[in-house]
């Protein structure tokens, strides 16, 4: 009887071990509905660190700062909690910054400005201490959107100037200069930005790339540009006639360079890129709801290509002879005739076409001296003092 008592107690523990087993791993994968739906909202997420963790898989981190569910929720989880959690109401918290970072939760689950690579909505270095259930280490690259330092960003470094004769004023200097700027249609108040950048000299502004744009659905914004450090206008008197250019710009424009198009707004004096050294302004303004467009104007340094020819050879014709000394001294003695390369015909370099050039030239052909000067007769080259006021307009043997 001893025995069977022992065997029976060892079952009815197996038993209640095999249900608690059981009822664990039920409630493990049983997640809650909103959970579902947070993917269905957002299915370029399934698979990436807001779903799956090494030391958490499926878990629970985007709305509990305990990464197995339950217990305290993240500031995106409150905000998702506050909802009847239908995907659209997941959706319509997009725009939103629930975890104050400076970034929508829409661009740090979409991942918008990291190339896809998502970010905790609801987590940032200064609550993570909160989260259990997860390896930290795991997550830390992941609580805030890894992007470039942007030249100003409105979240975080204020509000630009809505004044337009007092535009807030950026130097640009070589490479990306990011401006995210948040905007505020009419419905709610318009909000008009004004900046004023300056292009340095040796620089030019190569492109504007929209890196990035939330708003409404089909819902645009608009970039109106004039020369000079104010706008001269009133935005809301402003024609396309007082304009260099402008455009309406949305999402259909992420990762294009819109400064082309800037450049061709019908009734705009227009132009083509790039744009120069000098000053601009930009006016900013969002058409409908709000919106945030992350702005790249990449500035780019002059290359200057000094142009390539055979010194000594006036008629550009690809070798010296006396016909270059002959058209040299009609040009300059009875004023005949032009020159296609003016630095050809300067024989001697010192930066003057005159009779000494076609004796120099002379020189060389007849008498065999060497006094062409670099690049000399014999080969193409630039010409090594760029400081004189000679040019070379055509050169067709070294093009």
């Amino acid at each position: 009887m001893a025995l069977m008592a022992h065997f029976y107690s060892i079952s009815r523990r197996l038993l209640l071990t095999g249900i608690l087993v059981a009822l664990t791993s039920a409630q493990v994968h049983a997640f809650p509905f909103y959970r579902t739906n947070f993917f269905n909202a957002y299915p370029s997420a399934v698979g990436t660190v807001i779903e799956d963790l090494p030391s958490n898989d499926a878990h629970c981190g985007v709305c509990h700062y305990r990464f197995g569910g339950g217990g305290n929720r993240n500031p995106y989880g409150t905000a998702v909690e506050a909802t009847n959690k239908s995907v659209a109401a997941i959706l319509a918290l997009g725009s939103e910054d629930s975890d104050g970072d400076g970034f929508t939760n829409d661009e740090e689950i979409l991942g918008l400005l990291t190339g896809g690579v998502p970010s905790f909505p609801g987590l940032t270095p200064d609550n993570v201490d909160l989260v259990s259930f997860v390896d930290i280490a795991e997550i830390e690259d992941f609580l805030v959107p890894n992007v470039a330092v942007a030249t100003h960003n409105e979240a975080t470094d204020g509000d630009l100037s809505d004044d337009r004769l007092a535009p807030t004023a950026f130097v640009l200097t070589e490479g990306d200069n990011t401006f995210i700027v948040d905007q505020q249609g009419d419905a709610q108040g318009r909000d008009i930005d004004y900046i004023t950048v300056e292009i340095p000299d040796g620089l030019e502004l190569s492109s504007i790339v929209l890196d990035d744009y939330v708003a409404g659905v089909a819902n645009q914004a608009f970039l109106g540009l004039q020369v000079g450090s104010a706008f001269t206008v009133d935005a809301s008197a402003a024609t396309a006639g007082d304009l260099l250019g402008g455009m309406l710009y949305g999402s259909a424009q992420i990762g294009q360079d819109i400064l082309p198009d800037i450049g061709q707004l019908a009734g705009a004096a227009g132009f083509t890129p790039p744009l120069p050294a000098g000053h601009y302004t930009f006016w900013l303004n969002q058409t409908e709801n709000n919106s945030r467009a992350r702005l790249n104007l990449i500035v780019s340094e002059i290359i200057v290509t000094l142009p390539m020819f055979r010194r000594g050879d006036a008629t550009t014709t690809g070798g010296v002879d006396i016909t270059d000394a002959i058209v040299t001294l009609e040009l300059v003695i009875l004023g005949l005739g032009s020159l296609n390369c003016e630095d050809a015909a300067d024989s001697n370099d010192d930066g003057m076409v005159d009779i000494t050039d076609a004796i120099v030239t002379l020189q060389e052909v007849i008498l065999g001296q060497q006094g062409i000067k670099d690049p000399g007769p014999n080969m193409c080259g630039i010409d090594p003092d760029e400081t004189d006021n000679l040019g070379c307009d055509s050169f067709p043997d070294c093009q």
